[in-house]
Formats: structure tokens, sequence, C-alpha cells
């Protein structure tokens, strides 16, 4: 069992890989599905955590959902990518979802699991995209609160059937618009640090990498995925889950202290 050998190496954190990860079985006869690996995975003992992406969301099942809040290994984080707030766009990335199946998804997710935090992608820009219907997906932001949103500027893709169509929204208003959603997204972003200062948070140190030339740090995740940095010490804490107490924020991370 490949996790289970790198659980034996020292491997503390698993994630699980696949463009749609969550359709894990829909081709097995004896109706296995990622549910049930996430169930086998989190058996392993001396694994502290469990993640797996990229969702679609077509593919949320209540089972999942279920063995999403109820394994005590798997993080509270989930990346779902929604692309844009409107409809017709949807509709013209070939999706197959709605807005509201998206937002009914992210109801039963937080019903059962009330702590996850969602990110997601979204593209700005998408061939023939109105600005009403860009607000559209401004307005999805305030209404999910996502924790983090990767956005880019629609290009056209080799292959793809939008590669065909004309690249109808000027660059500079995909800039604009991409610069707009950032600022809202940073404003959520903070609120959701802002609500941690003070408290006390599990992380996993992955590296030494640090953003601040002035200073040494720790660079590490919590459960929920948010970026935190500690200063270096002379303890260790590569691949060790730390309790950090939260003393200053930003829209992209954490800083604090071993608790």
């Amino acid at each position: 069992d490949e996790c289970g050998s790198l659980v034996k190496s020292g491997v503390k954190e698993i994630t699980l890989l696949g463009q749609r990860v969550n359709a894990y079985g829909k081709d097995f006869k004896d109706g296995t599905d990622l549910a049930d690996l996430l169930v086998r995975v989190n058996d392993i003992p001396e694994l502290s955590r469990l993640r797996f992406l990229t969702s679609y969301p077509k593919d949320v099942s209540d089972k999942l959902i279920d063995a999403m809040a109820g394994l005590d290994k798997v993080c509270e984080h989930l990346h779902l990518p929604i692309q844009s707030g409107n409809d017709r766009v949807l509709e013209s990335m070939r999706r197959g979802y709605t807005r509201a199946d998206y937002l009914e998804i992210i109801g039963r997710l937080r019903a059962r699991a009330p702590r996850l935090a969602l990110s997601t992608d979204i593209i700005v820009g998408f061939p023939g995209e109105s600005e009403e219907q860009f607000a559209d997906t401004l307005s999805l932001l305030e209404d999910v609160h996502f924790s983090t949103v990767y956005a880019a500027e629609y290009s056209p893709r080799p292959g793809t059937l939008s590669a065909r169509w004309e690249d109808s929204v000027a660059p500079e208003v995909k800039r604009e618009r991409k610069q707009r959603l950032d600022v809202i997204q940073q404003r959520i972003s903070m609120d959701q640090h802002a609500s941690l200062k003070g408290q006390t948070v599990e992380v996993l140190f992955e590296s030494t990498q640090s953003y601040r030339r002035d200073l040494e740090q720790w660079h590490g995740r919590t459960r929920q995925n948010r970026l935190v940095f500690v200063p270096r010490g002379e303890a260790n804490l590569l691949g060790k889950v730390v309790s950090v107490r939260v003393e200053k924020v930003s829209p992209f991370a954490m800083q604090g202290a071993v608790a």
C-alpha cells in the first residue's frame, strides 16, 4: 500500500490527487468510491492529515460529505472550482451545473462540516462575459466567503472549444475585473484571518521558506490550509504538527509563535 509506505517513511500528510478526484471509483464494478478510499487511508496509524483535490461540484455526494465530516484526519478544507458565478457563462464553459446547484452543494457541506474552509478557481473575461455577468461572480464571493480564490484572466487554450471563439473581452477589461475581484477576496480573507487572531491553531510545518528577507521563519499550514509563519528558533519544526498562537494577520497569511 503506497500510502502506508509513505507514512512509515515519515510522511505526516497525504494528498490524494486527481483532475476530478471525487469521481474516483465511478468505473469500478464493486461500488468503491472516494469516500471509501478516505476511510481506508484515514485508518493508517501515525498519519496526521489527509487531503484530496481537485473536486468537481457535480461529484460531491452526501456519502463524501459524511466522510469529510466524520473522519478525524481529513482536513477541514475543500478546493471546489466554480469558474464563474453566472449561469450563462457556466453554460458556455460546459460546466454542467448552475450557480444555484453550486450554492446548494455549499449548503450541504457547511451543514455537516461548519468549520470547512472553501477555496475555488475563477476565470475572468471568458469570451462574451458582460459586466453584468461578471457582477454575478463578485456577488458569489460575498455569498460564499471563500478562504482563497485562484483567479486567472481568460486566455485561449489550444484544443478547447472556446479557443475557436473570439476572445471578445479586451485585455485591459480582464485586468481591471481581476483587480476588483482580488480586492473583494482580500477583504474576505483578512476578515477570516482577523477572527483567528489571539487563537491557537494546529500547524504542520512544511519548509523553511520565508517571504521576509529580515527574518528566518518556519512555513506551515493549518488544517484549513491557511498559511502560517513562525520565527525560526533552535527547535527543528520541519514535519511536526505544532500548536501556534496567532499574533499578526494579513489577507494572505498569519504569523504567530509556538504556543
